[in-house]
């Protein structure tokens, strides 16, 4: 909910301004209760919307807390101040809401996680209100794509998209970003909990309870800060996890955009691609509270100070003063002395005046700098070294971490098989388990299990907990019972149970439409090359005279693992009971084993 301590707008004219039954607004009428929800914070230039407490789950101790959410709306950056009217924000504010609080989005947008992200991983979804030109839809899946390329967080950032004629051609566009309160010690205790492998800063963090701020750049008074404002998607990036979209963007149709920057931009239009990774910055937590708040911090602002060391040291040089040194979060003062500091690198940040603090200094080489201009575009690679590190250092997991996926092997071995799957670990240098889904095949789909380390014969089975390991065969042949004929399969390895890489999908034989296709073991025997080409959907006395050849220990004999199909769990020898099934199969008898699902 909206903080009354340090409210934006007093409570005698908070209750003044809605005394109707009813409110009215763009030709549509909303209850005087919905409606006073939004509150123009004219100083600041944002309305403030209250929200319901966000039931939320605390990463570093699993807690279950409530806690205070409110959304801010304010026009895209870049937009003309003097032709932004609040009161108009106000309008599109109390419609975006409501529309996405009562009415389903028209179509979902996303195409789904990038084909780049690894296994889950980040999921920026569009979710459209209305109609947006086909054009404006390819450039934000562009965007989404890109995002979703950068890191690792298996964290779904949803986004409330509509697109109209703001009836003025210098407003880009307006934005609601979704935020919840989280205690310093909780925030703190989250970053940390959050690290990755290439993390360090987030550990020098103040310690205790409370984080030390001056807001007036020029006196020495320090608050003693206890809470801290995160956006929705920052806090699931690197705190906890709660549910609801992370922001809503209206986008201005009368605005001069160029949807496709790949050829260009011209001098007299704005890169929509650039506009809207900006924006989709602004939703991960690039803010700043001294632009929306009165004495209050964000994520960000912790490694927020003043650039020059002043007389107390105000800049810190290492970790150590890091970990104590009094943030500086103040509003042009002292002027554009303000910088984002990791230590590591330090980079110059708006002050908010002229431009919004929530950005860096303007001219600094990042697209969270706050004045793109027209003809100007951040296209392809959107985000630059210094917007990756401050967005790493709020809990983004950035580089983004890809686990190597299983590869395919060249035939033979490589062909598709009747009881085996073949892959190759891809070169593992980390151990990693792999796990086995059924897509498509007899028995249930769904996620079959996890490979098991290779046993005395060289054949690994499928078993029910992961087995992480040092991969170093060349190659992993895996047959057991949910290894059937006519099956499609997903493979993916992982190190931590967390983070997935890409599948590797993998087939066995291919079911011809007379029923053989359990039967089917190799092709035709080139004579030429003296060996046998891979199964080719039909069972014929090839197939028999090819088991009988591995049986006998023939030179010109197919691979074992082709024709191992019997018992129901191969088990790695070419025998009588192989040539048998075979030979039932060549005769149209019925498939001998229970489906994947029914394993003993």
């Amino acid at each position: 909910m909206f903080d009354l301590k340090r409210r934006l707008v007093p409570t005698a004219l908070l209750a003044g301004l809605f005394s109707a039954a009813n409110v009215a607004f763009g030709g549509d009428t909303v209850p005087a209760e919905t409606a006073q929800r939004f509150v123009i914070a004219p100083d600041l230039g944002v309305v403030v919307e209250s929200r319901p407490d966000a039931p939320a789950v605390l990463r570093a101790t699993g807690r279950q807390v409530d806690l205070e959410s409110q959304t801010l709306w304010h026009y895209m950056c870049g937009s003309a101040p003097d032709d932004a009217d609040l009161q108009e924000l106000r309008d599109i504010a109390i419609q975006a809401s409501v529309t996405a609080d009562t009415q389903p989005p028209t179509r979902l947008l996303s195409l789904g996680r990038s084909p780049l992200a690894a296994g889950t991983g980040l999921d920026i979804v569009w979710s459209v209100q209305g109609s947006i030109p086909t054009e404006a839809a390819t450039a934000l899946e562009t965007v989404a794509q890109y995002i979703e390329s950068k890191f690792s967080d298996d964290v779904t950032v949803t986004i409330n998209i509509s697109m109209f004629d703001f009836g003025n051609p210098n407003v880009i566009g307006s934005t609601g970003s979704n935020y919840v309160t989280v205690t310093y010690p909780d925030a703190r205790d989250g970053l940390v909990a959050d690290m990755d492998g290439n993390d360090e800063i987030q550990a020098f963090l103040p310690l205790g309870t409370t984080v030390p701020v001056r807001y007036d750049g020029a006196s020495t008074t320090v608050t003693a800060e206890t809470r801290v404002f995160a956006t929705r998607a920052n806090f699931n990036a690197g705190m906890g996890t709660t549910g609801g979209s992370a922001a809503s963007m209206q986008f201005n149709t009368g605005f001069a955009f160029d949807y496709d920057p790949s050829n260009g931009v011209p001098g007299n239009r704005m890169c929509f691609q650039s506009v809207a990774a900006h924006e989709v910055g602004h939703a991960l937590g690039f803010t700043s509270g001294v632009d929306f708040r009165f004495n209050d911090i964000e994520v960000l602002d912790l490694y927020r100070f003043q650039w020059t060391d002043g007389a107390d040291d105000y800049n810190p040089d290492n970790t150590g003063e890091f970990q104590t040194t009094t943030r500086t979060a103040s509003f042009n003062s002292p002027n554009d002395d303000a910088i984002s500091d990791i230590i590591v690198a330090e980079h110059r940040m708006a002050d908010g005046s002229p431009d919004q603090a929530s950005h860096f200094r303007s001219g600094w080489p990042a697209i969270m700098d706050p004045n793109l201009a027209f003809g100007q575009t951040f296209y392809p690679e959107f985000y630059r070294e210094a917007d990756t590190d401050m967005f790493d250092a709020i809990g983004w997991d950035y580089p983004k971490i890809i686990i190597p996926a299983p590869i395919t092997v060249p035939p033979p071995e490589g062909t598709f098989k009747n009881r085996y799957l073949t892959f190759a670990p891809g070169n593992q240098v980390e151990p990693v388990a792999f796990q086995l889904e059924l897509v498509t095949g007899p028995g249930l789909p769904g996620v079959l299990g996890w490979i098991d380390a290779p046993d005395a014969s060289g054949i690994s089975r499928v078993v029910d907990a992961p087995v992480i390991r040092n991969w170093t065969e060349t190659v992993v042949q895996v047959a057991d019972c949910e290894i059937v004929p006519a099956a499609t399969y997903l493979l993916r390895s992982t190190p931590d149970l967390v983070l997935f890489s890409n599948d590797l999908p993998l087939q066995t034989v291919l079911a011809p439409s007379d029923g053989r296709f359990w039967g089917d073991v190799v092709g035709s025997f080139d004579s030429i090359a003296q060996e046998w080409t891979g199964p080719d959907q039909n069972v014929t006395g090839q197939d028999i005279v090819a088991v009988l050849q591995r049986f006998q220990v023939k030179p010109s004999a197919p691979p074992l693992t082709w024709v191992d199909i019997h018992p129901q769990v191969p088990d790695g020898a070419a025998n009588g009971p192989d040539i048998l099934q075979v030979v039932n199969a060549f005769s149209l008898k019925p498939y001998p084993f229970v489906a994947p699902s029914d394993c003993p």
